[in-house]
């Protein structure tokens, strides 16, 4: 298939790894090494954006780069990140320019909104965003709200670019792929119940703050709460997509009814801040985070975790903001940076993880290497990502569905288990290897 079939992001983070690779070469750790950029950046502007906000710039940082759904997220070559780095600094540079009257500044925002929109689809939000933002601002319109207008125009140009390039216009063809792959048998409560959980673990540390935010009563609720949400989770119809292939043992629903409660606590916290404070800038952090959340279960084809990633800005800076300070810290000085240093741990485990089943392609490849690489003119494989990345790396080649007829009787065909993309053939016709 041609990439403009199948992608559904924009080019952003190839052109950015293009120029990776012909500056510091094509391997792993040099490419890797660059996608620590963008997380950089996300953490320079969380701690200046926190700042703005009256927020502990340190404390929203740190909650943001340990999340176990960023840690993760930061070590791939994926887009999420560097969009991610991209939407805050259009978000933050907007504000600033706001502040400063600075059509550099604004100008340098909108660069970035149509850099974070080219980047991923999601962007495109930062137009209404910053807009509502604005209008919340400053009640009235003014002649530099014309800079939102520019990324809507680079969109345009996309657009009708790649329709006259590949026959169909990118970005419609993404929406329309997310409207029509959206998964089957989740019911509403059971794909929100998904959505809580994702967003609870993924930004564990912000549960981990329960203890510390609310009082002795309130604590007493969230317990109720965690309770209800392990019963949600094996009593809503949906929740789990496919029972068939995914089957929760009793401490996975433990844990998902907890995670629930994590992501319920995250808008919690929220709506303290919003009793606490109502400004321009809260307004703009909640539709931040309550955007993000619906687009992701509502809209987006599947919940994931990359696509709640966005989130991850506001929740921080609300923690920080609600977070208690000085001598009315329960738990003193360092009892505030515990939710950090759990998140952290956490984050470092299953990054682990992550990194191992990663490995699992590497490693079958080099096996299947030894095995077969004699014969590599005779053996062709199926699946994508890591494990076709390895496996050419050995010398041998992909299946081309269209070129069935290039087979021969006695040629070999390894299929992944658990890969995207695999078709087994009619046992009548081959036999498994």
């Amino acid at each position: 298939m041609r990439v403009s079939e199948f992608n559904q992001n924009p080019p952003g983070v190839s052109f950015y790894l293009a120029i990776a690779g012909g500056v510091a070469g094509w391997n792993e750790i040099a490419l890797h090494l660059w996608m620590l950029l963008p997380a950089a950046a996300v953490s320079a502007g969380v701690y200046v954006l926190a700042k703005r906000m009256n927020a502990d710039g340190v404390m929203a940082a740190l909650l943001a780069v340990t999340a176990p759904g960023f840690v993760v997220s930061a070590s791939t070559l994926m887009a999420d990140v560097l969009m991610l780095a991209l939407y805050t600094w259009c978000v933050l540079l907007w504000i600033q320019g706001l502040d400063m009257r600075s059509r550099t500044m604004l100008g340098a925002s909108a660069a970035c909104g149509a850099a974070a929109i080219l980047t991923k689809y999601f962007a495109v939000s930062l137009v209404p965003l910053l807009l509502v933002y604005t209008i919340a601002r400053e009640r009235r319109p003014a002649s530099h709200w014309w800079w939102l207008a520019v990324p809507v125009l680079v969109l345009g140009a996309y657009q009708w670019h790649t329709a006259r390039l590949y026959g169909h216009s990118l970005f419609s063809s993404a929406a329309a792929y997310a409207a029509g792959n959206s998964e089957g048998g989740v019911t509403s409560l059971g794909v929100t119940l998904a959505g809580l959980c994702f967003a609870g673990g993924c930004f564990a540390g912000i549960g981990f703050a329960a203890p510390i935010v609310w009082r002795r009563r309130a604590l007493a609720g969230w317990m109720l709460v965690a309770a209800l949400s392990i019963a949600a989770v094996g009593l809503v119809p949906g929740f789990v997509a496919a029972p068939d292939v995914t089957k929760l043992s009793a401490a996975s629903y433990v844990l998902a009814g907890a995670f629930i409660a994590g992501g319920i606590h995250v808008f919690a916290v929220a709506g303290l801040v919003l009793r606490r404070e109502r400004s321009a800038e809260t307004l703009l952090l909640l539709l931040w985070l309550g955007g993000t959340f619906v687009f992701s279960v509502f809209v987006n084809w599947t919940v994931n975790a990359r696509s709640l990633l966005p989130m991850i800005v506001p929740a921080s800076i609300f923690l920080a903001k609600a977070l208690p300070s000085g001598p009315a810290v329960n738990h003193g000085q360092w009892g505030r940076w515990m939710p950090v240093a759990v998140a952290a741990v956490l984050s470092m485990a299953v990054s682990y993880g992550d990194y191992q089943l990663a490995g699992a392609s590497r490693d079958a490849a080099a096996q299947l290497g030894e095995k077969y690489r004699g014969d590599a003119e005779h053996t062709w494989f199926e699946g994508h990502w890591g494990f076709q990345y390895y496996l050419e790396r050995e010398g041998f080649r992909a299946l081309d569905y269209t070129r069935l007829d290039r087979l021969a009787a006695g040629d070999r065909v390894i299929i992944p288990s658990h890969n995207t993309n695999v078709r087994y053939f009619d046992p009548a016709l081959a036999r498994e290897i």
